[in-house]
């Protein structure tokens, strides 16, 4: 239940009339005070929260450079990535289309800020009826057209408190955009270098998985020949076995992050992007891998000297056997090629069949330095063959970013201006805040002014005749709820609630980036030394490797020895991958936490 007491001033008249003067110097101060607006100033100063002067953690002092995060990490496949998901992903496309119904609804609410004009056009018809007990009358017509102005004159601000509402809600709404799209950008660099590193550790159980075998093979072979024992060959069996598991369990997480990666950039999940994921580029891969061709042709020149010159050496003592005057016809026989053979060649190879076959295999059975040389060379060339890569199937290369040195964080108080989460908080306190002033002047009186002009005429020919055919009116109305039933006192303790909790809200989001910053600023310090030293770990464990097999061709070591080695050197490297990730996403994480932004060409195309 409730009454309203207007007062109005109402006059009509068919007659051709001047609008009143007092009407006119209305309007003209309600168009003064409505084009006197603008958006809510900074809130910040209803913060309840104290913070320092400088970030606690920082090393590095300065101000943050806060355009063009992205070049830090000096990868241009991760902005290409991040520009087709600024374009492409699903998420964020709902977050513009949910900005669009935002301002589209602020400009609807924002729509009592100015006059109405509303145009009608009527055609009635009238007939009274004699069963009223009343003479009848003939049917009459009657035509007309009506145009109608209506304002509110906001003399006490409230219309602009609403309106300065709405103007802050449209801000925090597209700061909750820039949070978004910051927050997919910052998730898809992540998972890129997360695909990275699942490539990276799958590249490496690839090789482990190829050396193992070849070191299998050579202690099989040193089996068969009787220096190498039976736990040996289980030991480097079990060991092939259980990488190869370990190389599933990798492949798996390749799939599942490129497949996921995928999904952000709005792609089907076809585990396509990955497939050019290398350690190195073609150029780099190839050029690596004929170095390591060449060394294995080195060894292999060596090794066949080597064997060359023990064949010959027992051979010359073998044709000591031989008369002396065929001992040179003999030694021709050995080296001329079957195919080019005399009778006498092949009559002399038959006669001396012991001298004639002389072998490897029997120059071997006589030199046992001979044959644990061969045995040391085939684990060389053996590990070489394992260390060659394979061949990228593109261009690109695949690889953690190099990054070093810190980054200047800048002050806290910088952060509340640039945090796009931070600055909705405060643009939606801003907005309480003038909604608690609008209710608040809701029991204050309101004053209308109502404008009309058209016709009303009998023949329709006449019926845009506004100079003689003519009707009027106006009004300025005002009016003041006296009893709502306390529906306008809770309507204001209800606005006066939102914007107390608002004003909680902003200072829990500020802490919570404070928070963040310090936590990322101390993580990448941390990240920085863990780096240093895995690094190191890294490069003895394989170094150690490398030994312990050399020792153990050489029978220096045991399998056990090579085989820990063996597993040390491949919990360092894959150590190694995931702390250099890790870096990169502490990186990112405070680059987050900082606010940081695009480049201009990547703004620009985005909000195009």
């Amino acid at each position: 239940m409730h009454a309203d007491h207007p007062i109005s001033i109402d006059s009509s008249n068919r007659k051709t009339v001047r609008f009143g003067s007092g009407i006119l110097a209305l309007i003209g101060v309600a168009v003064f005070f409505s084009g006197c607006m603008s958006a809510p100033k900074n809130k910040s100063d209803k913060l309840e929260v104290d913070f320092p002067s400088t970030f606690r953690s920082a090393e590095v002092q300065g101000d943050f450079q806060s355009q063009n995060w992205l070049s830090d990490f000096n990868d241009p496949m991760l902005v290409a990535i991040i520009e087709e998901a600024l374009a492409y992903n699903q998420n964020l496309k709902a977050a513009e289309a949910r900005l669009r119904a935002s301002i589209a609804g602020s400009r609807f609410a924002s729509s009592n800020l100015y006059p109405s004009l509303n145009g009608t056009a009527n055609k009635n018809r009238n007939k009274r009826s004699a069963a009223s007990g009343i003479q009848q009358t003939p049917t009459s017509e009657t035509h007309g057209v009506n145009l109608r102005f209506n304002w509110e004159i906001d003399i006490w601000g409230k219309v602009r408190n609403g309106y300065k509402g709405d103007l802050a809600d449209i801000q925090s709404a597209k700061a909750t955009y820039d949070a978004t799209r910051l927050s997919i950008a910052g998730r898809v660099a992540q998972s890129w270098y997360n695909a990275v590193e699942a490539q990276l550790q799958y590249d490496l159980a690839v090789r482990t998985q190829e050396a193992l075998e070849a070191g299998a093979l050579i202690v099989e072979e040193n089996f068969k020949r009787g220096i190498a024992r039976a736990l040996d060959v289980r030991l480097v069996r079990a060991n092939v076995a259980s990488n190869q598991s370990t190389l599933e369990t990798r492949l798996r997480q390749k799939n599942s992050s490129a497949r996921l990666l995928e999904t952000l950039l709005g792609r089907y999940p076809a585990n396509e992007l990955m497939a050019i994921g290398q350690l190195r580029s073609r150029e780099e891969v190839e050029a690596y891998n004929n170095r390591v061709e060449e060394e294995i042709a080195d060894l292999r020149s060596e090794l066949s000297a080597r064997e060359s010159e023990a064949i010959n050496k027992l051979r010359r003592a073998q044709l000591k056997k031989v008369p002396k005057d065929i001992r040179a016809d003999m030694a021709e026989a050995i080296d001329t090629p079957a195919s080019r053979r005399t009778d006498v060649h092949n009559y002399l190879l038959n006669k001396y069949e012991t001298i004639a076959g002389v072998d490897l295999e029997r120059a071997e059975k006589g030199d046992k330095k001979l044959r644990r040389y061969r045995e040391d060379m085939q684990r060389r060339i053996s590990l070489k063959v394992a260390q060659k890569k394979p061949i990228p199937n593109g261009e690109m290369a695949i690889k953690l970013p190099d990054i070093s040195g810190g980054v200047p964080a800048g002050v806290p108080s910088e952060l509340l201006l640039r945090r796009p989460d931070i600055i909705a908080a405060e643009r939606t306190l801003a907005a309480n805040e003038q909604r608690k002033f609008e209710t608040s002047k809701a029991r204050i009186p309101s004053l209308n002014i109502s404008l009309s002009r058209g016709t009303n005429v009998r023949d329709v020919e006449d019926v845009l005749d506004l100079v003689d055919r003519r009707v009027w009116s106006q009004s300025l109305t005002g009016s003041m709820p006296w009893f709502q039933g306390g529906r306008l006192r809770n309507s204001f303790k209800r606005a006066k609630a939102n914007y107390e909790r608002a004003i909680y809200d902003y200072g829990s989001a500020v802490l919570t980036a404070f928070r963040e910053v310090e936590n990322a600023l101390n993580n990448q310090s941390s990240y920085e030394r863990d780096y240093a030293s895995q690094k190191i770990a890294a490069e003895e464990s394989a170094a150690a490797e490398e030994l312990a097999w050399e020792e153990y061709g050489r029978g220096l070591t045991t399998i056990t020895t090579a085989l820990d080695a063996v597993r040390r050197n491949i919990t360092a490297q894959r150590s190694f991958i995931q702390v250099s990730n890790q870096r990169v996403q502490s990186r990112i994480d405070l680059y987050l936490a900082l606010g940081g932004g695009f480049n201009a060409e990547t703004e620009s195309d985005s909000n195009s």
